[in-house]
């Protein structure tokens, strides 16, 4: 188990301050979706669930992402997020990167609707660095 302290605006800290669970299951590598790792992930999510159940916790919709969607920093320059991390619908521009000196400007507009996972929250992107991540697809599970 891996423990990260939420930052005062990532989707954890709004999440917890709601009493909401919110449970990160990470396997294999970038980008990746081989189908062995995919049937791994979701036994984990199943034990997971079962242990919640089993501990007679209000049952409720459980949902098990099946894609997800990075958009990348397509150059080196300045991040700046415009959405609200929790949910978020498809044609909503995300933000905007900036080079530092305001001769190039790419506006990043999420191309389908779904949750996000995680945003940059540090304004300086490196070229390919992970801007926002969305899950748009999830199944009930």
């Amino acid at each position: 188990m891996v423990y990260e302290k939420a930052l005062f605006l990532s989707k954890a800290s709004r999440l917890a301050s709601r009493d909401c669970v919110y449970l990160v299951f990470e396997r294999g590598e970038k980008g990746e979706q081989r189908q062995s790792e995919i049937e791994k992930m979701t036994q984990w999510v199943k034990k997971t669930i079962d242990v919640v159940h089993g501990a007679n916790v209000k049952q409720r919709q459980i949902f098990c992402f099946e894609k997800v969607r990075m958009y990348q920093a397509p150059f080196d320059g300045m991040w700046i997020p415009s959405v609200d991390i929790i949910g978020i619908e498809k044609g909503t521009i995300a933000g905007r990167l900036q080079t530092l000196d305001g001769k190039k400007e790419e506006i990043i507009t999420i191309k389908e609707s779904g949750e996000v996972l995680w945003m940059k929250v540090v304004p300086f992107a490196k070229k390919g660095d992970e801007l926002i991540v969305i899950a748009t697809s999830k199944k009930l599970v």
